[in-house]
């Protein structure tokens, strides 16, 4: 949660670190067939620079080729603007704004994380994350809501949004897409539901307390 403000602090004002944001959030608790749960949501506001203009921007050289390649790849076959395509490049793991090494590491941490507490084993609760940025808009929701790593010899963690799993593949345009009207910055919404049973036999391995 403090790399979301820490990027809203720098990004909304770059060279500033004083940028604005804003951050609300409730939980509710929920009773249903005699079971209780709660269910959280928090959201993350932050008025400025777009992600997409801040990682076209990147300090790396390296990250600044790799995306143009992939929104090039793209650029034919995707219905999504190349704002779109560089807002969800910049969620993967190792992309950043700073010089190489530096960060890049935050959203995929806040990703799963979400998905570890929210585990709860039942569908209609499964965590959900949603990503808003200039007129860009990502979904981590559904068969697409956690992270994954593609293999052992390769630790960086992905979402590309395909069944492919993979930036190769374009990405599914019912969870990255364009909006028809702008926002000035960013928003961060994320959704779950925290149950004691659930969290307790992933702590224990169904062993019980």
């Amino acid at each position: 949660m403090t790399e979301i403000l820490d990027n809203a602090e720098r990004h909304s004002r770059p060279g500033t670190n004083e940028g604005r944001w804003y951050v609300a959030g409730f939980m509710a608790r929920r009773r249903e067939s005699g079971r209780d749960w709660h269910d959280c949501h928090i959201a993350f506001v932050n008025l400025g620079c777009t992600i997409s203009e801040t990682i076209e921007q990147s300090k790396s050289d390296r990250i600044r080729s790799n995306l143009k390649r992939y929104q090039q790849r793209h650029a034919a076959n995707a219905p999504q603007s190349a704002d779109a395509l560089a807002t969800l490049y910049a969620m993967q793991d190792g992309v950043s704004s700073l010089p190489d090494g530096a960060a890049g590491k935050g959203m995929m941490e806040m990703v799963e994380l979400t998905n570890i507490l929210g585990r709860i084993g039942d569908d209609a609760h499964r965590p959900a994350i949603t990503i808003i940025s200039g007129r860009s808009c990502i979904r981590f929701h559904d068969r697409y809501a956690d992270c994954f790593q593609p293999g052992p010899d390769r630790p960086s963690r992905l979402q590309p949004f395909n069944i492919e799993k993979n930036l190769d593949s374009p990405p599914d345009p019912d969870y990255v897409y364009d909006l028809d009207h702008p926002f000035p910055g960013t928003i961060v919404t994320l959704r779950f539901s925290l149950d004691h049973e659930a969290l307790t036999e992933q702590h224990t391995g169904g062993k019980g307390q």
